[in-house]
């Protein structure tokens, strides 16, 4: 009588348990709500390590189901191989045990490495380094990589990027660069390819090509410099008074370059100052608005925190704007994005907000266009995705990412969502602009 009493006790403890574990609820919401007030009381962030944990958690399951899956689902891609010396992959090797020892952060990741690539059936020359400020690019058997073209270049993209594909969350990307198509902004190439290092299996990665001055050149627009930020610089607070570089100057004069660089750095001065009218004289009105709606219906604000944010310079106007560059998966949008000095400036100009809206509508227009891409793009790579054992990320949270992008975009192109935004007066006028001279820079 008490052994049955206490095999009821066990299986229903085992059933509970098992109704848990199945329920996304509870080990995703719930845990994750209570790693996040665990932290909070303790002032310490992840302090339960929840999202490591439970992908060990997960990635057990897998391990015992993947003798049912076939590995090779992938293998309909295009493939990519690299060819690298055994000394260069014992230096990279030696490179990641210096930043893991360091505290895992990455330290010197531009040595580039030679390399053959062999793509599209042709041969390439090309230098290879590692990528990624996260941990999660280059902690993990499958790293996200640079590659740099020597000479001739696949598809004429002179510089790429071979990300891990949860990284972008998957599908964000494509819908990213439709929209980017939509808003007559600057877009980049894209795709899933299949990945051999020195002839082994790397499975699935995300290529796509670096946002830089020859992407612009390569779309027939010339004179854009993209201006990066310090890691160390808090975007929250602004005290941008340092950059990292403002790219290919180098083709003009000293004395231009200096004129450039004193330019924006009065620009970055004006934005720690809070000086709403001389930000917004700098400012591109009608590329601004684009990176506002862009922004919206893709529910970024990661892009453009700290080092993400890249801003592109137009030297023969002297005008800046934020560069829709996506660097995570997509989210239910905020009301508003003023976590920033410079996004709150920005965002008192009524002129870009009245363009943003009205781009806003446009797109909402054109959602059939986006959810149905989103379906497409599942029914083509869903299965590829799952099976590839090499992500890091185990397959219960790859389908969530994938599922609560869909939510999230579903959401965003949803015009009720945004009857507050919509019907927001904007009290500060807009600044009329006149610009100046080119090569003799001045602008402003």
């Amino acid at each position: 009588m008490q052994r049955n009493k206490l095999k009821k006790i066990v299986l229903i403890i085992f059933i509970i348990l098992l109704g848990l574990y199945n329920s996304n609820m509870f080990m995703f919401d719930i845990l994750d709500s209570i790693n996040i007030k665990f932290s909070n009381f303790f002032h310490t962030s992840n302090i339960l390590k929840m999202t490591g944990v439970r992908n060990k958690f997960f990635k057990i399951n897998d391990d015992f189901t993947q003798i049912f899956l076939d590995n090779h689902k992938y293998n309909y891609l295009e493939k990519f191989k690299i060819e690298m010396s055994s000394n260069d992959i014992i230096y990279f090797e030696n490179l990641l045990k210096d930043v893991m020892s360091e505290g895992g952060r990455p330290m010197n990741f531009s040595e580039n490495r030679k390399v053959e690539i062999d793509y599209l059936d042709n041969k390439y020359k090309a230098k290879l380094s590692l990528s990624g400020q996260s941990h999660n690019h280059w902690l993990y058997p499958k790293k996200s990589l640079k590659i740099k073209f020597i000479n001739e270049a696949p598809e004429n993209s002179n510089n790429i990027r071979l990300f891990i594909p949860d990284d972008r969350s998957f599908f964000s990307p494509f819908i990213s660069s439709s929209v980017n198509k939509k808003l007559s902004n600057i877009s980049v190439n894209s795709k899933f390819i299949n990945v051999e290092i020195n002839g082994v299996q790397k499975g699935l990665y995300y290529m796509e090509e670096a946002y830089d001055s020859a992407l612009y050149e390569k779309n027939g627009i010339s004179g854009i410099h993209i201006i990066t930020k310090k890691e160390d610089s808090s975007l929250n607070q602004f005290k941008f008074n340092s950059i990292d570089e403002i790219k290919d100057i180098d083709k003009y004069n000293k004395e231009t370059q200096k004129k450039i660089n004193d330019y924006i750095k009065f620009f970055l001065e004006s934005i720690s100052k809070n000086d709403v009218k001389m930000v917004n004289k700098y400012i591109d009105i009608e590329k601004q608005s684009s990176f506002e709606a862009w922004r919206l219906i893709l529910g970024m604000n990661h892009d453009v925190y700290a080092s993400n944010l890249r801003l592109a310079y137009q030297a023969d106007s002297g005008k800046l704007y934020m560069i829709p560059r996506l660097e995570s998966n997509i989210n239910k949008f905020e009301e508003t994005y003023d976590q920033d000095l410079l996004s709150k400036i920005i965002h008192k100009n009524s002129l870009i907000i009245k363009k943003r809206n009205e781009k806003i509508v446009a797109l909402i227009e054109k959602k059939e266009d986006f959810l149905n891409q989103y379906k497409d793009l599942k029914n083509l790579y869903y299965n590829a995705i799952m099976q590839d054992n090499y992500i890091s990320r185990a397959r219960r949270v790859r389908k969530k990412k994938i599922d609560d992008d869909w939510e999230s975009l579903s959401h965003n192109l949803n015009i009720n969502n945004y009857n507050t935004i919509l019907n927001t007066a904007i009290p500060i006028e807009p600044v009329e602009i006149n610009s100046k001279t080119y090569q003799g820079v001045t602008h402003i």
